[in-house]
């Protein structure tokens, strides 16, 4: 399977693995384009990213999950994130590392 069909099958998962509610909750009025929901590997590395309309302004907050001997490892969020942004990364770290999961481990991949 290529690596492109892998992460479309991850997003697909994810999104339906998304707290949808508490994500929206943590965005105060922010708008959430699930369609923009992506994954994309980097050697040992999955990130999920999506695209969150702020009134005009869009952002795209990420989640990082490496694979680390054969087990899933979510990355803590980065440290300068807002506190307001931390149960948004923290959901979408939720969602990926859920998905990752449900394939198997790293080395099945």
């Amino acid at each position: 399977m290529s690596k492109e069909t892998v992460e479309s099958l991850l997003a697909t998962l994810a999104r339906d693995l998304l707290d949808h509610e508490r994500l929206s909750a943590s965005l105060s009025g922010g708008r959430i384009d699930i369609n923009s929901l992506k994954i994309e590997r980097d050697r040992d590395a999955y990130h999920l990213s999506l695209i969150v309309d702020m009134g005009g302004n869009p952002i795209k907050p990420f989640a990082t999950v490496l694979a680390v001997e054969d087990t899933w490892q979510p990355m803590a969020a980065p440290q300068g994130l807002h506190a307001r942004w931390k149960p948004v990364y923290d959901s979408l770290c939720k969602a990926l590392t859920e998905a990752l999961s449900h394939q198997g481990r790293p080395s099945s991949l």
